[in-house]
């Protein structure tokens, strides 16, 4: 819903950010809201609605929670993008090595990814 309204009225996120200091307080409280909305409510913790930490929204998708499944294979498929970009360019890779949290205990992460 965000997206479609940014798009439409070619809002960016420096605009937003130049328009919360206007004099203009109702125009003022709508970017504040929106900002809130961008920064503290999107993301994975708008998606599962259960955390920003992927070790959260891990054990509420292993207890059956469907947005916390949605939010993990959302991720999942970005990675997974990310990576065929990758390949792509470089025409082919040998191997993929995963780093942080996901390398180091993140199987069922990385497993999804590769699916």
């Amino acid at each position: 819903m965000i997206e479609l309204i940014m798009s439409k009225t070619k809002i960016t996120n420096k605009r937003l950010y130049e328009l919360r200091n206007t004099s203009d307080v109702f125009s003022r409280l709508i970017v504040m809201g929106m900002l809130k909305i961008l920064n503290k409510e999107s993301g994975a913790w708008g998606v599962s609605g259960v955390s920003t930490d992927f070790r959260d929204i891990e054990r509420e998708a292993a207890r059956g929670d469907e947005r916390s499944i949605l939010a993990l294979e959302s991720r999942a498929y970005i990675i997974a993008q990310y990576i065929a970009k990758f390949v792509v360019t470089l025409q082919g890779v040998d191997y993929i090595t995963f780093c942080g949290g996901i390398g180091e205990n993140g199987w069922e992460e990385r497993e999804r990814i590769c699916k």
